[in-house]
């Protein structure tokens, strides 16, 4: 009796051991994938290529939080999504069934064994080793798969705060720079030369993206110079 609950305790660790720190990989891309879809949707509804504005890791990590503020700001809306509640239904099914596996897994796997195995240790202990090694083989296999699952949830909070922060700030960006109260305009000077005008909403070492009504540019920053418009009301 010892015998076995002891092997079932070792089975237990192996597979826990085995799948939970995928939980932290899968944790940490979830929030870069929050960042990156939040950031290449937002640019891609003005018509400017992501490519063009790389972020790094830990600028994704705020565009994440951002994505997150403004679904927690119009957090009714979001759980009226018909589409969220089957994905939770989906996913809660599955992890069901993960645990169910977990805890069943050893005592099947006791069951199978035929008697012979009880009398010669050496092949049972042998086959337990096969037995683990197939195990882990066939969990890093099924790893896109299951990842490619837990990562939709990640995705379309990215897309849904990328829509609210737009539709959030399109009537200002439709204000004239001379008008406006939240966030201000810049204007891109060439000596005395206005070369463009608008709101940044993207920025890297070597161009702006700024719009402006209905109108989104990505101007290089070259040698020009960057001037903030204040209200004049």
């Amino acid at each position: 009796m010892t015998d076995n609950s002891s092997t079932d305790r070792v089975w237990n660790r192996i597979v826990w051991l085995t799948l939970t720190p995928l939980l932290g990989v899968l944790g940490y891309a979830s929030l870069y994938l929050i960042g990156l879809t939040y950031h290449e949707t937002y640019l891609d509804h003005f018509n400017i290529s992501p490519s063009l504005f790389p972020k790094s890791s830990t600028e994704l990590f705020t565009q994440a939080y951002l994505a997150l503020l403004y679904i927690g700001m119009s957090w009714i809306d979001f759980i009226f999504d018909y589409k969220i509640w089957l994905y939770l239904a989906g996913l809660i099914l599955l992890l069901l069934l993960e645990m169910i596996l977990l805890e069943k897994l050893p005592t099947l796997i006791k069951r199978s064994q035929p008697a012979i195995l009880e009398k010669y240790k050496i092949i049972k202990k042998m086959l337990a080793l096969l037995s683990i090694s197939i195990l882990i083989s066939a969990s890093l296999l099924l790893i896109p798969l299951g990842a490619n699952i837990f990562l939709l949830a990640p995705a379309f909070i990215g897309v849904q705060g990328a829509k609210i922060s737009i539709k959030s700030s399109i009537e200002t960006y439709k204000t004239e720079c001379e008008s406006a109260t939240k966030i201000f305009c810049v204007r891109l000077l060439n000596g005395d030369k206005e070369i463009s005008r608008g709101y940044v909403i993207a920025a890297s070492d070597s161009r702006l993206a700024l719009v402006l009504g209905d109108h989104a540019t990505v101007v290089p920053l070259e040698n020009y110079r960057i001037e903030k418009i204040l209200p004049t009301n």
